[in-house]
């Protein structure tokens, strides 16, 4: 039994917990199904990933759990040549990011980075 299956079957009502949020089982599976329609819309087999840990960053990684996707997560504290490296070393399809928490050189560098992958911002 993989996490989605128990996520399934929880009786909770609240899954997950972010700081002083709480995260209901409905919230939680809207997330990901907005993940899983993107991708699937795109047919992505490698989809990169930069972001903070949160709703996003759970929703996308049970997104490419439930529909058998590479998700290749990269950190947050990279430079522009690491990520741009990182997409094109992975053959990354999608770049799913929170351009809110970028560094000043990846803000500055963003056309080099959509020029490996598409950029999909979380909002």
């Amino acid at each position: 039994m993989n996490l989605l299956d128990l996520l399934a079957h929880s009786n909770h009502s609240t899954v997950l917990r972010l700081a002083d949020n709480r995260v209901s089982k409905e919230a939680l599976r809207e997330r990901i199904n907005h993940y899983k329609q993107r991708f699937e819309q795109r047919a992505v087999s490698r989809v990169g990933m930069m972001l903070c840990n949160g709703l996003d960053w759970v929703a996308v990684d049970l997104a490419c759990l439930a529909l058998n996707i590479c998700l290749i997560p990269i950190p947050t504290f990279f430079s522009s040549q690491q990520v741009s490296h990182s997409l094109s070393s992975a053959a990354v399809q999608i770049f799913i990011c929170d351009t809110g928490h970028l560094s000043d050189d990846l803000q500055n560098n963003m056309a080099n980075l959509a020029s490996h992958s598409p950029l999909v911002p979380t909002k």
